[in-house]
This record gives C-alpha cells, sequence and structure tokens, in this order.
C-alpha cells in the first residue's frame, strides 16, 4: 500500500489484487450488504461535511479535493438506488437507506456541474425525486428541489417554470428552519429562473430577502451571489455602466482570490456587457483569454457558456477562420446543455458571412422553433440580441419574404440538420444563386 501522493489529504491506493481477495472475504461471510450499507452512510457523512464549504470555497479547488472521490460516490449511489428498487432491505433498514441516498444525492449537487457531469447529476436526482416527494423531512426535500432546479436549469430536463417552483419550495423550507445560507443561495437561483421565465417579471423580492440575509462575517465568494443579481437588475433597467463596471471589479477580486472558476463565470458576464455597451471587439478578446485559461484547466466543458458565447462573438464578428475550428470543438456539447443552443446562432452567422444565406434563415428558423423547446430568452440579453441582428442581416440579403418563408420551412429541421447545414461549405455556385440586396456581391 502506498500514497497516490504525498502531502495533506494523501490517499492510499491497494494493489487490485488485494482488493479482490478483500471482497471475496466479505461475501465469504455474507457481510456484503452490511459493509455497503456502512460505505454508505460514510459517504453521506462525508459529502455532508463537504457540502457545509461548498458557496464559500473556491468552486475548482472544492471539486479538485472531491474529485477522486468520484467513483466511490458512484459505487454507493448505484448499490442505494438498486437495493431499494430491488426491495432487499425493508422496515427500519429500508428507512435508513433511503435517508442516506437521498442525503448523498442532495449534498453532492454542488460536485456535478463544475466537474463537467451536469447530466449524470440530474440523472440522480430524478432518480430520486419521486422518494424525496414522499420523505417526511422537509429540509431533505428541500435538498433534492434545490438540486433538482439548479441542475436542470442548464440541462434541458424540466421547464424552467418547474425548476422556479422547486427554487421556492426550497427557499421556503430553508427559511423556516433557519438555515440562513441555502435560503440565501435558493433565494438567489430563484432569482436567476424567474429572470429566465420572463425578464419583465418582479424579481425584486428575491433580492431584498438576499440583502437581508447577508452576514457581516461572509466572504467575498459567498456574497457574489446578490451582487451578481444586484448588477443583472442594473443592466436590465437601462443601467449598463453599474454592470460592467461591477463585472470588472469581480474580475480582478476573483483572480486575487485565485478563485479561477468564479473568475471564469464572472468573465462570462463581462463579454456580455463589454457587448451591451457596443464594444464587441473588447468582448471578443476578454473571451479568447478567459477560454485559453479555462482549456488550459481542462474545463472548456465546465465553462460550456462561456465557450459558447465566445464562438458565437467571434462569429458574428465575421472571423469564419477562428469560427470553424472552436463550432467543431464545441459542438459535441450541445445535445446535454441547453447553454449551447446559441451554437444555432454561431452556425447561422458563420454560414451567412460565408455567403451560405439560406442556410443561415433554416438555422435561425430552427433556433426560434416552438417545437425545439429552447430557452426563453430576454430581450436585453445577449443571445437575442444576436438572433435579431441575424435576422436583420438576413431580411436585407434574402429579402424579407423569402428570409421568412425559408424560417417556417426550418421549424421541424432537427437539431442533426441544423449541425450538417451549420458545417456545410457551400459552392460557389450555390452562393451565386443567393438573392443579394446590400449591393455588394463580397461583403460578408
Amino acid at each position: 500500500m502506498a500514497p497516490a501522493h504525498e502531502g495533506p489529504g494523501a490517499r492510499f491506493t491497494l494493489l487490485e489484487s488485494l482488493r479482490e481477495y478483500g471482497a471475496e472475504c466479505v461475501q465469504a461471510a455474507c457481510e456484503g450488504p452490511a459493509t455497503a450499507g456502512r460505505h454508505l452512510q460514510w459517504m453521506a457523512a462525508q459529502w455532508a461535511q463537504a457540502d457545509e464549504t461548498a458557496l464559500r470555497e473556491p468552486v475548482l479547488a472544492w471539486t479538485a479535493r472531491l474529485a477522486p472521490e468520484i467513483e466511490i460516490l458512484r459505487a454507493a449511489l448505484r448499490w442505494a438506488r438498486a437495493t431499494l428498487a430491488a426491495q432487499e432491505a425493508a422496515g427500519d433498514d429500508a428507512v435508513i437507506l433511503a435517508e442516506a441516498l437521498l442525503a448523498l444525492v442532495g449534498h453532492s449537487t454542488a460536485f456535478w456541474q463544475p466537474v463537467g457531469l451536469l447530466a449524470e447529476g440530474a440523472h440522480w436526482c430524478l432518480a430520486v425525486r419521486a422518494r424525496a416527494q414522499a420523505h417526511g423531512a422537509p429540509l431533505r426535500r428541500a435538498s433534492i428541489h434545490l438540486a433538482l432546479a439548479l441542475l436542470c436549469r442548464y440541462m434541458p430536463l424540466l421547464q424552467t417554470t418547474e425548476s422556479l417552483a422547486l427554487a421556492l419550495q426550497a427557499a421556503a423550507a430553508y427559511g423556516s428552519a433557519g438555515d440562513v445560507e441555502r435560503e440565501y443561495f435558493a433565494r438567489y437561483l430563484a432569482w436567476a429562473l424567474t429572470m429566465e421565465v420572463d425578464e419583465s417579471l418582479d424579481r425584486s423580492p428575491h433580492l431584498q430577502r438576499m440583502q437581508a440575509l447577508v452576514q457581516p462575517g461572509w466572504n467575498p465568494l459567498l456574497r457574489r451571489y446578490v451582487r451578481m443579481a444586484w448588477m443583472q437588475d442594473e443592466r436590465l433597467q437601462g443601467r449598463p455602466g453599474a454592470f460592467l463596471q461591477g463585472m470588472r471589479e469581480d474580475l480582478v477580486l476573483f483572480r486575487q482570490l485565485g478563485a479561477q472558476g468564479e473568475s471564469g463565470a464572472t468573465g462570462l458576464g463581462l463579454m456580455c456587457a463589454e457587448h451591451d455597451q457596443g464594444c464587441p471587439e473588447r468582448a471578443i478578446a476578454a473571451g479568447r483569454v478567459l477560454v485559453d485559461e479555462v482549456r488550459a484547466a481542462g474545463r472548456l466543458r465546465t465553462y460550456a457558456q462561456l465557450f459558447t458565447v465566445h464562438i458565437t462573438m467571434l462569429a458574428e464578428s465575421g472571423d469564419v477562420a477562428a469560427t470553424r475550428p472552436l463550432l467543431a470543438e464545441a459542438l459535441p456539447m450541445m445535445p446535454s446543455m441547453s447553454a449551447c443552443e446559441i451554437l444555432l446562432l454561431a452556425m447561422g452567422w458563420l454560414a451567412s458571412h460565408e455567403s451560405r444565406d439560406s442556410a443561415a434563415a433554416r438555422l435561425l428558423g430552427w433556433f426560434d422553433s416552438p417545437l425545439r423547446g429552447g430557452s426563453n430568452y430576454g430581450e436585453r440579453t445577449f443571445t437575442r440580441r444576436c438572433a435579431k441582428a441575424l435576422g436583420a442581416r438576413l431580411d436585407q440579403r434574402l429579402g424579407t419574404a423569402r428570409h421568412q418563408a425559408l424560417q417556417a420551412e426550418a421549424a421541424n429541421l432537427g437539431e442533426a440538420e441544423a449541425v450538417r447545414l451549420g458545417l456545410a461549405v457551400g459552392s460557389e455556385q450555390e452562393r451565386r444563386r443567393q438573392p443579394r440586396t446590400d449591393g455588394n456581391p463580397t461583403a460578408s
């Protein structure tokens, strides 16, 4: 037996042959289920302890410490679910097992998104949802409600209105129990989901409650949620300068703290703020630096939204040479993350700049199609602004009637065909057939 690495928190590895022999001994002694149950209880306690610092610790440092536990986390979750499904535990044993399973799922929520495993985390939350609903303890239900609201915010698994309702239920339960930090985070999530449902809805009760919950000793990482909500509201109320200044200040602060994960999330806000102010070149420059940083850290999938917004800004700018390879790198993320649907706009802009305007119109039609079930974007967001600008460009280049007809045809296009269209390279003959009204046959 030898440590896998030196220093504090060193982990010891066991030769596989010894592991197998130990497992055989446990099974021979008929101790398998009891041992697995004790392991589940231990894991639930370990993740509960880790969850206590999840909102106050730099997210990448927090996940790096826990990442070595992922296989035994999965093993504990699989064993508990299978044992309960097979009804191999009964009476008090089944109650204890179900409680440990719910605790482990709830306390591991903050882990899945930063390590790029949103779909897996959401799968476990949905798997235990019915059991949580029937659970007698309000806080155990609240932990699963909050987990679902958080993970499904980035996954096309629940309607945004349903995620909002779950966040509100969690906030109420934590508030009744006096759990200040979790109520605060649930309120932030409710604020964000309210904006995503309809940015004209009143979010002030959530922001005011967050402000009331903030404690004097909280560190900047915990305080950032109320600050982000306030700055976004400033932006949506027509004061984008405050949002831009806040993003710049926070990016400097988080870099000083060595909080790379929080820097990435704040950097996305900075990119959007620069674009809001009519400075797309500054937004692209900031995005290039941030994408390089998260790629070097192996975190592109974790920060898929930052990556895809950067690609879309590049595509809109007409930088075809930079856009194509990045699109190919990002498209595998698209089926599993709603944040990646903006790549449809990136492909639309790419097609238009390559004089494939009919393809661009179809891509825009699929992006806006109600059949696709995509996210609702407010009028002030970069995404909606980008879509409107592409629509205006296509009206000019194709003519409004032709553009609208192509968009209508694409209402049931499908994701696979959209990607094929987006990455195709049009022939010169096709390009010459494209009707133009911009008076410049070589303009992109």
